[in-house]
């Protein structure tokens, strides 16, 4: 079988196949909510935090919010966060969380940089979701944590106000260590919406054998500029 969409956990149902089915309402449909209901406004939680002034202020991103947008893999191993450029960072989700990898790959500590490329003459005045934009994916090695950032760390909760005010670094602070400059970043590709024509829509073709793509994770070698590049694919992984 060949799954090119992941649903992202959530649970995918089919449209009715006999009128009884739709008169009873067993079936589901392929999204979520039911966006002709009236939703009544409700207090609602924004979580923000200041690690480091390099950073500002970043605002906590659920992972419901991220499916459909990132691969499955990468929501379940990140805990993310928007920085005041619209920009979102990735860090390693805690060793304790369940079946987690941690962001860990082969043994080493990644995390996450994305960059937000909007795109359209639509502006999204209101919050809403209404503009449209791409996204740049880059993961960046990290050394081993240095003994400043591992007295910080463990337990985040357990991190004092003093503990992140000297931290030389966001990474510090969380009890990471910084970016190995020795290793090259590496730039997640798309092979879900790749032109049918490309080596990596063909590449995706061979690995949704094997999983779903929202579980292959494409990474090509080096940063990537713009979203109208053509890289070349030179890693793929398969985290589950």
């Amino acid at each position: 079988s060949r799954c090119m969409h992941c649903d992202g956990g959530a649970a995918l149902r089919a449209s009715p196949r006999t009128l009884l089915d739709a008169e009873v309402d067993s079936y589901g449909a392929l999204a979520f909510g039911d966006a002709s209901r009236p939703v009544v406004p409700r207090p609602s939680l924004v979580i923000t935090r200041n690690l480091h002034s390099a950073l500002g202020v970043q605002v906590y991103i659920p992972k419901r919010m991220l499916y459909g947008l990132l691969p499955a893999s990468l929501i379940d191993s990140y805990v993310f966060w928007q920085n005041s450029d619209d920009g979102i960072v990735g860090y390693p989700r805690p060793e304790s969380d369940d079946d987690q990898d941690g962001g860990r790959n082969g043994g080493a500590t990644t995390k996450l940089e994305i960059k937000v490329v909007k795109i359209g003459k639509i502006k999204d005045i209101r919050g809403m979701g209404h503009a449209d934009a791409l996204a740049l994916v880059v993961r960046y090695h990290l050394l081993p944590p240095t003994e400043a950032a591992i007295k910080r760390s463990g337990i985040i909760r357990k991190t004092t106000d003093a503990d992140i005010a000297t931290a030389s670094s966001a990474e510090e602070a969380l009890g990471l260590g910084s970016v190995d400059t020795s290793r090259s970043p590496q730039t997640l590709l798309n092979a879900v919406f790749a032109p049918k024509s490309s080596s990596l829509h063909k590449l995706g073709e061979i690995f949704a054998v094997l999983d779903d793509l929202s579980h292959v994770l494409v990474w090509a070698q080096g940063l990537v500029s713009s979203p109208a590049d053509s890289p070349v694919p030179t890693l793929v992984e398969l985290p589950r």
